[in-house]
């Protein structure tokens, strides 16, 4: 029961290196939209054929979407979702200023979780810590 314990706080480390993985990776995605769009100008259908080559890991390009991998939760879908339609609705200026509100936004939320991460690996690491000791006394 105890190695499924600290297994499970394993797990659940690595779900929380994920999404703060995950909201970097959005940051620097607006920051790479910004700057196309303030020096190349560039439409949706040139910024999704541009990033998609970037090599990004969470963030997902199909049918011609740009969406986030799955591990996201609802609400950094959602904003992100948001962010990715309002793409090429105002004018360069407008542009530049949302993709600046959207990476504020984002480096706001990523704070939190790098919090939350560092949170949960000090408790899960006191918490394998003291699952060992159990199993290692169990078995004198």
């Amino acid at each position: 029961m105890a190695i499924s314990f600290v297994y499970f706080c394993v797990c659940d480390s690595q779900k929380q290196k994920n999404k703060t993985r995950l909201l970097d990776e959005v940051v620097r995605f607006i920051g790479f939209v910004k700057s196309e769009l303030n020096y190349r100008n560039s439409d949706y259908e040139s910024l999704y054929e541009i990033s998609r080559g970037e090599g990004y890991k969470y963030i997902t390009f199909e049918d011609k979407k740009i969406g986030l991998d799955r591990c996201a939760d609802d609400k950094v879908s959602a904003e992100f979702s948001a962010f990715i339609e309002k793409i090429g609705t105002t004018d360069g200026e407008g542009q530049l200023s949302m993709c600046e509100e959207y990476r504020e936004r984002f480096a706001d939320i990523l704070n939190s979780q790098r919090q939350k991460e560092k949170e949960k690996l000090r408790v899960n690491a006191a918490v394998s810590v003291m699952g060992a000791l159990s199993v290692f006394i169990f078995f004198l």
